[in-house]
């Protein structure tokens, strides 16, 4: 101890002892409050960083069918196989976790077929695609197929329609649910188209308009009959009003929007078939299709 110290009042050495033990015994307290305050801010900063890794990939599965297009031509099978590569590189892929976020199938059932109300068919096809081959539990539900039968089957021929798998997604639909209504709907329909295909035109003609006596608010139906009119020299006025009924209850029916313009081509009424094959550009979400209504566009 200090030689100033020795001379000092017996009492204040005791109070600067107790002092300077106060003060030692503080900084413990204080070191242990700094540490968990740096602690506290790491699990902020990580929960934070995680968060935002959770919000980009959420947005990438809403906007997934925009991130894998990458301005190049993808049908639906290459993009649903682009979509298990993410699955495999990524720790959650965009799609897996826009399937996981949806807790119900019923729930990821509306949203694909909101994809569908809303025009994006590419993108609800590649969905539908990533379900069946990760063998969801959605694929056990009749409503899904005849879903994918249904957006299959707005797609125009022109373009490489594939009404083949649409009659394959009803079939799937019929054997989980032989009593579907909606399956057995669509049935009826393609079935009616295969009399016609076949050449039996009276036969699916009548099988049309019986079917749309029965359900009048049919967009497959009256889409099928105006495509026979159209082109098997029916009444072209008739054709018509049969796609224009059909719009009106699928506004966003691709082939029937394309089948009305060809249908006032025909009529020569190009100001109308005009308006139509530009709404069909507004309507595809695939660039690599609109040379094809460009073409039409320039033919008028």
């Amino acid at each position: 101890m200090p030689k100033s110290f020795r001379r000092a009042n017996p009492k204040t050495l005791k109070l600067l002892e107790l002092s300077l033990r106060q003060c030692a015994s503080a900084r413990q307290p204080i070191a242990t409050f700094r540490w968990l305050v740096m602690e506290a801010i790491k699990k902020l900063v990580f929960l934070f960083l995680g968060k935002c890794k959770k919000l980009i990939t959420s947005f990438k599965a809403k906007h997934w069918g925009k991130v894998i297009g990458g301005g190049e031509e993808m049908n639906t099978r290459r993009s649903a196989r682009h979509l298990l590569v993410l699955g495999e590189s990524e720790t959650a892929s965009t799609v897996s976790l826009f399937i996981k976020n949806h807790t119900s199938p019923e729930h990821l059932l509306q949203q694909i077929e909101g994809l569908a109300h809303s025009g994006q068919n590419f993108e609800a096809q590649a969905l539908c695609e990533h379900i069946i081959n990760a063998e969801h539990i959605l694929i056990r539900s009749a409503d899904f197929f005849v879903l994918q039968a249904k957006f299959l089957f707005e797609m125009p021929n022109e373009l490489g329609g594939a009404q083949k798998k649409a009659e394959a997604a009803v079939t799937q639909a019929l054997l989980i649910d032989p009593i579907n209504t909606s399956a057995l709907e669509f049935d009826a329909v393609l079935k009616s188209q295969s009399l016609l295909q076949d050449g039996l035109y009276a036969d699916g003609e009548k099988a049309l308009r019986d079917l749309l006596t029965l359900q009048p608010l049919n967009p497959y139906a009256s889409f099928v009959l105006a495509q026979h009119l159209l082109w098997k020299n029916g009444p072209e006025n008739e054709a018509i009003l049969w796609f224009e009924h059909s719009l009106r209850l699928r506004p966003r029916f691709l082939a029937a929007r394309l089948g009305l313009a060809h249908a006032y081509k025909k009529v020569r009424n190009f100001a109308k078939a005009d308006v139509c094959f530009k709404e069909c550009i507004k309507l595809d979400r695939n660039p690599e299709n609109h040379s094809l209504y460009k073409q039409h566009l320039q033919n008028l």
